[in-house]
């Protein structure tokens, strides 16, 4: 009984050694980091400077409402993101083709109830900043795809308005 209980003290202490230089190691890694330029929020956010926004003819505006004939009204639905100019400096270096239409971090964006956050598009749809689509990437007719965001509650006024529409549903 005796060796088994040394065997289990003599592993939580290795384990414990580990633990201990994998943490000193991640405070290295992590001095080295900041060190090198910039947090790794802002390096993630991509490219923000270059970066404007044009809403697409027609769309519909995240505070859309319904009128009396269950039309959607409001304007702005974003169908394409941000032209950024690709760079080799600071956080433009490591996602120069990113689009975005705001210059808040990406911790901020994260906790945003307005953002929209895809892997090449940072889009605040509370901004007033127009999004300018390149040409090559913008949808020729109609592009058949569309998301709807709302400031209030999803109720069945709501639903019905977008089914009237003739809206699919495929997420929530």
């Amino acid at each position: 009984m005796r060796l088994n209980s040394r065997f289990w003290y003599l592993l939580s202490m290795l384990f414990f050694v580990a633990a201990v230089w994998f943490w000193l190691k991640g405070e290295e890694e992590r001095a080295r980091r900041q060190a090198g330029g910039g947090s790794a929020a802002a390096r993630k956010a991509g490219p923000l400077a270059n970066g404007l926004v044009q809403g697409a003819a027609g769309g519909t505006n995240p505070s859309a409402t319904t009128g009396k004939a269950g039309s959607v009204s409001g304007g702005n639905q974003a169908t394409g993101g941000v032209e950024t100019k690709p760079s080799a400096s600071g956080a433009q270096g490591r996602f120069p083709y990113r689009l975005s239409n705001t210059e808040q971090p990406l911790s901020k964006l994260g906790r945003s109830d307005t953002a929209i956050l895809l892997d090449n598009a940072f889009i605040e749809t509370g901004s007033q900043r127009p999004v300018e689509v390149p040409e090559h990437l913008r949808a020729k007719g109609e592009p058949g795809s569309y998301l709807v965001q709302s400031r209030h509650a999803l109720d069945n006024a709501f639903y019905g308005s977008l089914r009237e529409a003739g809206a699919e549903f495929v997420s929530y």
